[in-house]
């Protein structure tokens, strides 16, 4: 900033403060006229200011300073605004709205498009904090901007201007802020006719909730499953913080109001069944929960966007209340209606895994409920030619962990790894440099879930487990790999507890060298801020050590990482045989990037995930080198399909790679596909359909020794869902 506009700003404030003391020193004064907000963009606006209080809070040394020392720290302030350090000036337009300097509010509306991600949000809100009219074109032109947040508090922030709400609607602002003749307004309040004014209410009554989807265990439910009872429908994602956070108030909820005969259903947004499965199971749900992968059911009823998103439907199934990042007073409003129904119809309920469905999904689903299904294979090759598939078997009661050995082309008979009473699932294997082989799983034995591990003596079976983790909140996702000196690495996210919930994920590894397992590490950074949650990492030696890919819910800016990541992330990370860190650094941008695959080539590495955007999720690849810092420009995207599912790399002793995944081109019906890496034009193949018969499902694959490619994965069957093996030669 020049000399002339700090003398500027000082003059102005000197003008500006005495009218100002008492107002800045109230810091909790509340937002004016949120009531005229629309029910969706105020439910946004409430959990966008639970965020900002976990960001922000009212800075202490303004709080007993004199009056000259505020001047002092506002001058600084706006100084930091217009810095180079994209956190202090984030921070310091947090400030300056905080304490609602109005003088700051010409300095804020000239830099709020300088930057962009956190900062701009921040900025906009302060606008409508420090309450300037000169801010009105400023905001208006925010109403359309990519920066969602900044979309939402410039609909809240003129709002809290003028005492006018016409939503997001730009043309209808521009007119009225051209002629703003026909509306009266006071100090605080401007009345305009009443057609601009109303809320965009819903016609709730006349939607009808209609679906057929499966859920976590493949059960196939309706819609007219729950007719005779009022549900409840709570959607989101599983790597979205607010869905998590909301998770025990719908839960606790539910199952304080069953005697008004009210359902519960969870249906899950984006994400497929392993993600899916682990947040039911952590969340210790026994409702059911729905796959809307490509958001169809959601989209139909969410107009205004925004996780999480809850639906009451009545006994007829019609929708009569719904609420975006519902807070107490939605459950109080669901409450009061619920207790009004005089009829009410209490539906006996069938337990099948933990969950309970309605009889009719019981008797639709018949065999389903007593088949027993198999489903997330993972397999791995011995240097003696023999396979290995281990993977997760689930009956209507439990899940085990089990492994098959093929020899030649002879199955074993099955060999049971994980077969306890507990629930154990999402079993991995993996033939070490000695040809040892390892199993790794989840169980929770000791009544949390965490990860186990043995590995098979000379007798060809299990030996007794050890347990790895010992989390006080539940460790999921463990996946191992074998380093160049034989030593043997794992990670694995862990949940934790905040503020009396369970709300976030990090992830770790640990080693074991010489028959020692080394200390715990954390792979996610411990200098962001906890609500980012870091989730399903994946696992590949790289030089002495290993490389680490894990699903980063990132919210920029966070100073040092990424310039170019929001939203789920792929970032990597790489740790040395001494267990020493390296640099984080990231290889996707900004879509909904999860499910990792990670393999090495030379110096580069490969990656593979899921990249969801609003009703798709496409695979995504690049090749990249270590602390790469620049846009990833280098991602290649195929072919728009509906979904996809699982990516998995492998690479044979000579380096040759292979892709292998399952895609829906129309979200129904499946086909596995397969693709390798051309090292020299450094891209990809062509891909080619590997299966499509039984809708194939979790592929999994290895190389032989022979660089035969053995792929594994899940088929439906007359019997349930079944572990298939296919084999692909070197030529193809």
């Amino acid at each position: 900033m020049n000399k002339k506009c700090i003398m500027l700003f000082i003059a102005v404030f000197l003008l500006a403060c005495p009218s100002l003391s008492a107002e800045q020193q109230e810091h909790s004064l509340r937002w004016k006229h949120t009531s005229l907000l629309d029910s969706q963009t105020e439910s946004q606006f409430i959990q966008a200011e639970r965020f900002f209080d976990g960001l922000f809070e009212y800075p202490q040394e303004y709080k007993n300073a004199s009056k000259s020392e505020k001047l002092a720290l506002q001058k600084s302030w706006v100084k930091e605004l217009n810095g180079a350090d994209i956190e202090k000036a984030t921070l310091a337009a947090a400030n300056l709205g905080i304490v609602r300097s109005k003088p700051a509010a010409r300095f804020i509306e000239k830099t709020v498009f300088e930057k962009g991600g956190r900062f701009r949000w921040v900025c906009t809100r302060s606008l409508g904090r420090i309450r300037q009219k000169s801010s009105i074109p400023i905001l208006i032109d925010l109403l359309d901007n990519p920066q969602k947040d900044a979309q939402l508090y410039a609909r809240v922030s003129l709002a809290e201007i003028t005492g006018v709400y016409l939503g997001e609607d730009k043309e209808k602002w521009l007119a009225w802020h051209k002629n703003p003749s026909a509306v009266t307004c006071t100090e605080d309040r401007c009345i305009i006719p009443t057609d601009a004014s109303q809320k965009n209410k819903a016609t709730d009554s006349q939607t009808k909730i209609r679906f057929t989807l499966p859920d976590t265990f493949g059960r196939i439910v309706k819609s007219e499953d729950y007719l005779s009872s009022p549900v409840l429908y709570i959607f989101g994602s599983c790597w979205c913080g607010g869905c998590q956070q909301d998770m025990q108030p719908f839960r606790k909820f539910v199952a304080k109001n069953q005697s008004t005969g009210l359902q519960g259903v969870r249906v899950v947004a984006l994400d497929n069944e392993l993600a899916a499965l682990g947040f039911q199971k952590h969340y210790r749900l026994n409702c059911v929960q729905l796959l809307d992968t490509n958001r169809t059911l959601e989209k139909s009823l969410n107009n205004r966007g925004g996780w999480t998103f809850l639906v009451l439907a009545d006994p007829d199934g019609n929708l009569i209340y719904r609420a975006n990042n519902p807070r107490e007073d939605d459950y109080k409003a669901i409450y009061k209606i619920l207790k009004s129904n005089s009829e009410r119809t209490l539906t006996e309920t069938v337990e099948q895994n933990g969950v309970q469905y309605m009889p009719a999904t019981i008797e639709r689903n018949k065999t389903r409920n007593t088949i027993v299904n198999e489903r997330f294979p993972s397999v791995a090759t011995g240097s003696d030619g023999n396979i290995y598939v281990v993977f997760t078997r689930t009956g209507k009661d439990s899940s085990d962990v089990v492994m098959r050995k093929a020899e030649g082309n002879k199955w074993s008979q099955d060999i049971p790894i994980a077969t306890s009473p507990a629930d154990e699932y999402d079993g991995n294997v993996l033939v070490d440099s000695m040809g040892e082989v390892w199993v790794s799983w989840i169980s929770n034995a000791n009544g949390k879930y965490n990860i186990f591990i043995t590995s098979l003596g000379n007798s060809g079976q299990a030996q007794k487990p050890y347990q790895l983790t010992h989390s006080d909140d539940d460790a999921m996702h463990p996946r191992m790999a074998c380093d160049t000196q034989g030593n043997l690495w794992i990670t694995y996210y862990r949940w934790k507890k905040r503020n009396g919930r369970s709300r976030d994920k990090e992830v770790y590894v640990r080693q074991l060298n010489q028959n020692r397992w080394s200390q715990e590490i954390q792979i996610s950074p411990t200098d962001v801020p906890w609500y980012e949650d870091h989730t399903e990492p994946a696992i590949t030696p790289y030089n002495d050590g290993v490389m680490i890919a894990w699903s980063w819910d990132f919210h920029p800016p966070n100073q040092g990482y990424s310039q170019y990541a929001e939203s789920p992330t792929i970032f990597l990370r790489p740790i040395n045989r001494q267990m020493e860190l390296g640099k984080i650094f990231s290889v996707s941008e900004n879509s909904v990037d999860v499910t990792p695959a990670i393999i090495t080539s030379g110096d580069r590495i490969l990656c593979a995930w899921d990249s969801a955007a609003v009703v798709t999720k496409n695979l995504s690849v690049a090749s990249v080198i270590q602390n790469q810092d620049n846009p990833p420009k280098n991602i290649q995207q195929h072919e728009k399909v509906r979904n996809i599912c699982t990516p998995c790399l492998t690479k044979s002793e000579n380096g040759q790679i292979s892709l292998v995944w399952c895609e829906s081109p129309n979200g129904i019906k499946w086909i596995l596909k397969h693709m390798t890496y051309m090292p020299k034009e450094k891209q990809w193949s062509t891909p080619s359909i590997v299966m499509q018969k039984g809708n194939p499902r979790f592929p999994s694959a290895a190389y032989d020794s022979k660089e035969q490619l053995w792929v594994a994965c899940s088929v439906e069957t007359a019997d349930g869902r079944k572990i298939a093996l296919k084999t692909l030669s070197k030529e193809k």
